[in-house]
Protein backbone atom coordinates (compact mmCIF):
# COMPACT_ATOMS: atom_id res chain seq x y z
CA UNK A 1 0.00 0.00 0.00
CA UNK A 2 1.32 3.55 -0.90
CA UNK A 3 0.61 6.81 1.32
CA UNK A 4 -0.21 9.99 -0.93
CA UNK A 5 -0.30 13.07 0.92
CA UNK A 6 -1.61 15.48 -1.66
CA UNK A 7 -1.35 19.61 -0.85
CA UNK A 8 -2.64 22.09 -2.62
CA UNK A 9 -0.33 25.57 -3.58
CA UNK A 10 -1.72 28.37 -5.15
CA UNK A 11 -4.14 27.30 -7.52
CA UNK A 12 -2.49 25.58 -9.82
CA UNK A 13 0.30 23.07 -8.74
CA UNK A 14 -0.68 19.81 -6.47
CA UNK A 15 2.03 18.10 -5.27
CA UNK A 16 2.30 14.17 -3.95
CA UNK A 17 4.58 12.56 -1.67
CA UNK A 18 4.55 8.97 -1.03
CA UNK A 19 6.35 6.52 0.63
CA UNK A 20 6.00 2.62 -1.19
CA UNK A 21 5.53 -0.61 0.38
CA UNK A 22 4.61 0.97 4.01
CA UNK A 23 1.92 2.99 5.39
CA UNK A 24 4.57 3.94 8.20
CA UNK A 25 8.64 4.05 6.92
CA UNK A 26 10.53 2.01 9.51
CA UNK A 27 13.43 3.72 10.94
CA UNK A 28 16.66 2.07 9.90
CA UNK A 29 15.39 0.72 6.62
CA UNK A 30 15.73 2.52 3.50
CA UNK A 31 12.50 4.07 1.51
CA UNK A 32 12.11 6.00 -1.40
CA UNK A 33 10.50 8.92 -1.17
CA UNK A 34 8.49 9.83 -4.34
CA UNK A 35 7.14 13.01 -5.29
CA UNK A 36 4.71 14.06 -7.85
CA UNK A 37 3.96 18.09 -9.36
CA UNK A 38 0.72 18.36 -11.32
CA UNK A 39 0.40 21.88 -12.53
CA UNK A 40 -3.60 22.18 -14.16
CA UNK A 41 -2.35 25.52 -16.20
CA UNK A 42 0.32 23.01 -17.50
CA UNK A 43 2.95 25.61 -17.01
CA UNK A 44 5.66 23.15 -14.90
CA UNK A 45 7.81 20.92 -16.22
CA UNK A 46 10.73 19.08 -14.77
CA UNK A 47 13.35 20.79 -17.02
CA UNK A 48 12.49 24.16 -15.45
CA UNK A 49 12.48 23.41 -11.92
CA UNK A 50 15.19 23.17 -9.49
CA UNK A 51 13.35 21.22 -6.70
CA UNK A 52 15.02 20.26 -3.70
CA UNK A 53 13.84 18.08 -0.59
CA UNK A 54 14.51 18.73 3.19
CA UNK A 55 14.41 16.59 5.99
CA UNK A 56 14.34 17.11 9.20
CA UNK A 57 14.14 16.01 12.80
CA UNK A 58 13.56 18.43 15.87
CA UNK A 59 14.63 21.29 14.16
CA UNK A 60 17.87 19.60 12.80
CA UNK A 61 18.44 19.16 9.49
CA UNK A 62 19.02 15.79 8.35
CA UNK A 63 19.03 16.11 4.50
CA UNK A 64 19.12 19.06 1.97
CA UNK A 65 19.39 17.92 -1.51
CA UNK A 66 18.31 18.13 -5.19
CA UNK A 67 15.24 15.96 -5.86
CA UNK A 68 16.63 13.22 -8.20
CA UNK A 69 14.69 12.52 -11.72
CA UNK A 70 12.16 9.57 -11.56
CA UNK A 71 13.36 6.71 -13.40
CA UNK A 72 11.04 4.11 -12.61
CA UNK A 73 8.79 3.71 -15.55
CA UNK A 74 5.52 6.12 -16.32
CA UNK A 75 4.14 7.33 -13.64
CA UNK A 76 2.46 9.65 -11.68
CA UNK A 77 6.05 10.97 -10.09
CA UNK A 78 8.39 13.20 -11.19
CA UNK A 79 10.84 12.80 -8.70
CA UNK A 80 12.64 10.40 -6.20
CA UNK A 81 14.44 10.61 -3.04
CA UNK A 82 16.07 7.43 -1.30
CA UNK A 83 16.63 8.16 2.48
CA UNK A 84 16.99 6.07 5.76
CA UNK A 85 15.06 7.17 8.63
CA UNK A 86 17.87 7.18 11.73
CA UNK A 87 15.48 7.25 14.62
CA UNK A 88 11.69 6.20 15.39
CA UNK A 89 10.10 10.15 15.17
CA UNK A 90 8.35 12.43 13.64
CA UNK A 91 10.28 14.04 10.64
CA UNK A 92 9.15 17.04 8.86
CA UNK A 93 10.09 16.84 5.07
CA UNK A 94 9.92 19.89 2.44
CA UNK A 95 9.79 20.16 -0.73
CA UNK A 96 10.50 23.19 -2.59
CA UNK A 97 10.54 24.29 -6.27
CA UNK A 98 11.92 27.11 -8.10
CA UNK A 99 11.48 27.95 -11.41
CA UNK A 100 14.76 28.32 -13.64
CA UNK A 101 12.96 30.18 -17.01
CA UNK A 102 10.11 33.03 -17.00
CA UNK A 103 6.75 32.54 -17.64
CA UNK A 104 6.60 29.21 -16.30
CA UNK A 105 5.04 28.13 -12.97
CA UNK A 106 5.24 30.23 -9.65
CA UNK A 107 7.75 28.69 -7.34
CA UNK A 108 6.41 26.66 -4.25
CA UNK A 109 6.95 25.19 -1.27
CA UNK A 110 4.99 22.21 0.42
CA UNK A 111 5.57 20.42 3.69
CA UNK A 112 4.24 17.52 6.10
CA UNK A 113 4.97 15.69 8.89
CA UNK A 114 6.36 12.11 8.81
CA UNK A 115 6.01 9.74 11.70
CA UNK A 116 9.02 6.88 11.92
CA UNK A 117 7.96 3.74 13.20
CA UNK A 118 10.51 0.90 15.42
CA UNK A 119 8.98 -1.69 13.36
CA UNK A 120 6.32 -2.31 10.84
CA UNK A 121 3.68 -3.01 12.65
CA UNK A 122 3.74 -0.46 15.28
CA UNK A 123 1.56 2.13 14.30
CA UNK A 124 0.21 2.52 18.03
CA UNK A 125 1.18 6.46 17.93
CA UNK A 126 -1.40 6.72 14.51
CA UNK A 127 -4.86 5.29 16.43
CA UNK A 128 -5.48 8.68 17.51
CA UNK A 129 -5.50 9.78 14.19
CA UNK A 130 -8.54 7.08 13.22
CA UNK A 131 -10.40 8.51 16.34
CA UNK A 132 -9.82 12.13 15.38
CA UNK A 133 -11.36 10.98 11.48
CA UNK A 134 -14.29 8.58 13.33
CA UNK A 135 -15.25 12.45 15.33
CA UNK A 136 -15.59 14.21 12.59
CA UNK A 137 -16.89 11.90 10.49
CA UNK A 138 -20.11 11.67 13.53
CA UNK A 139 -20.04 15.30 13.64
CA UNK A 140 -20.93 15.65 9.66
CA UNK A 141 -23.39 12.70 10.17
CA UNK A 142 -25.55 14.48 13.27
CA UNK A 143 -24.53 18.13 11.40
CA UNK A 144 -26.56 16.59 8.08
CA UNK A 145 -29.25 14.89 10.22
CA UNK A 146 -29.69 18.22 11.72
CA UNK A 147 -30.10 20.27 8.32
CA UNK A 148 -32.24 17.80 6.85
CA UNK A 149 -34.87 17.91 10.13
CA UNK A 150 -35.12 22.05 9.79
CA UNK A 151 -35.14 21.51 6.49
CA UNK A 152 -38.37 19.58 6.36
CA UNK A 153 -40.03 21.24 9.09
CA UNK A 154 -39.11 24.59 7.28
CA UNK A 155 -41.35 22.81 4.28
CA UNK A 156 -44.50 22.39 6.56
Amino acid sequence: MKRFVVFSIGISVFCSFALPASDAPVARQPADLLFGVTDTANRFATSTCECSVTISENGKELLDEPLLPWTGGPSLFDYQMPFTFPDPAVYHIVMTGNSTASGTFQSFQVSYDERVHENPNDTSADSGLVFDFAMIGLVLLIAGSLYLCYKEAARQ
